[in-house]
């Protein structure tokens, strides 16, 4: 084991025979050549692998309404005024004092700048 480790550090990156054999064999490793079908009966023939893999992955990716949890239902609707005041829009003097209330250097926004950059402005 250690020796073909070795061989495959000093041989394994190069264009030759060994990478050659070691990608080969590989591929054939790697590769489906039959599934278990959902009645348990063995499959081989290329095109049903094929349907198979697709619709094994349609189901897996398709979202099942029922599992999926009702968040909505678990927070209180948001009163109208407080909507209002969230949809209004800033003044100027008010996003002011809320950069200078600021910590200078806490996390940097999305612009990767500082409070501190914004306040000395």
């Amino acid at each position: 084991m250690q020796k073909a480790r070795a061989t495959s550090i000093n041989h394994g990156d190069k264009n030759n025979t060994y990478f050659h054999t070691v990608a080969l064999t590989r591929r054939r490793r790697n590769k489906v050549t039959k599934l278990q079908g959902s009645d348990g009966t063995w499959v081989e023939d290329s095109q049903v692998l094929e349907d198979m893999a697709r619709d094994f992955y349609i189901h897996l990716f398709t979202e099942d309404v029922a599992t999926r949890p009702r968040v909505a239902a678990k927070f209180p609707a948001l009163e109208e005024n407080l909507t209002r005041s969230m949809a209004a829009i800033s003044t100027l003097d008010e996003t002011r004092r809320i950069i200078k209330a600021m910590g200078g250097l806490k996390a940097p926004g999305k612009d990767d700048f500082h409070a501190i950059f914004y306040q000395n402005c």
